[in-house]
């Protein structure tokens, strides 16, 4: 029985449609297709034709928020919290279970039977300075936040109307940061940073919702790692690395004579470049 839905948003951008070939690649190959449908909420804009066809994938064409609102043009980051707080989602409630996640990620066959009891987050790493992490505790005290955990990635499962309702209260806050914390510019990373806005949301709105009711790992997990993948190992991110695997290097052409058949699928990184292969949209 498919009681899991994978959700994304995907723009019209040619390198997030290449990356979302990996999220789907990693569907097939895992066999997590057999319990989860793929809904992908998409700018009608986009050309269909670039896109895998699956029984199991729905897609949802909706205009996205940086383009209806002016005051977040600058951000389409903001339409991966966005989407799901429109009634356009609404019907994702059928599912038992989320996973909100970016197109840029890999599943591995350990996320096929990952049921969590409690919300599960990935792992960030936006608080690398003294500065943000106390400017973060500062707002939370100010907005009657408990802190429980910091460096709450992007990722998110568990039960549907709980991501719901934590995508809107993210949502939230993202206008009210925006509002309130960057009326004087947009700062620089890596420290406070309007650009990492959906992230500071995300952490307030994750402690605010679930408290200590959360887990953080497992999500997210480090595309560059030479580690091998072990159980608790369900999700790979391809974050922002120049390290293998690099994504920026692989959408430059820096692997493409990279031989896949000897890649140890059993490592992360290497499962990541076997997953991703080569370049076919140019």
């Amino acid at each position: 029985m498919i009681d899991v839905g994978i959700t994304v948003y995907l723009d019209d951008n040619i390198m997030s449609i290449i990356e979302f070939g990996w999220l789907y690649q990693s569907w097939i190959y895992t066999g997590c297709y057999e319990m989860s449908d793929i809904i992908v909420f998409h700018n009608p804009k986009l050309k269909k034709e670039l896109l895998p066809k699956h029984e199991n994938i729905i897609y949802a064409p909706l205009v996205p928020l940086s383009e209806t609102d002016e005051e977040w043009a600058y951000y389409p980051h903001i339409n991966g919290t966005w989407f799901l707080t429109t009634k356009e989602a609404t019907f994702i409630t059928k599912y038992k279970y989320i996973l909100r996640t970016d197109p840029d990620c890999f599943l591995t066959s350990n996320f096929k039977n990952l049921r969590p009891r409690l919300a599960l987050f990935g792992l960030s790493a936006f608080t690398k300075r003294p500065d943000v992490t106390e400017k973060l505790l500062r707002i939370s005290t100010d907005w009657g936040i408990d802190q429980y955990y910091i460096n709450i990635g992007g990722t998110i499962m568990t039960f549907s109307d709980d991501v719901i309702n934590f995508s809107n209260l993210q949502l939230e806050y993202c206008e009210k940061l925006r509002d309130e914390e960057f009326k004087e510019g947009f700062g620089e990373w890596p420290g406070w940073y309007k650009r990492v806005i959906n992230m500071y949301a995300g952490q307030l709105a994750a402690n605010a919702v679930f408290s200590n009711n959360m887990i953080l790992g497992g999500l997210d997990v480090f595309c560059m790692s030479d580690d091998e993948i072990c159980p608790q190992d369900y999700h790979i991110h391809a974050w922002q690395t120049w390290n293998y695997f690099s994504k920026m290097r692989w959408h430059k052409g820096e692997y493409d004579n990279v031989d896949c058949d000897k890649l140890n699928k059993n490592i992360i990184s290497d499962y990541c470049m076997w997953i991703a292969g080569k370049r076919v949209i140019k």
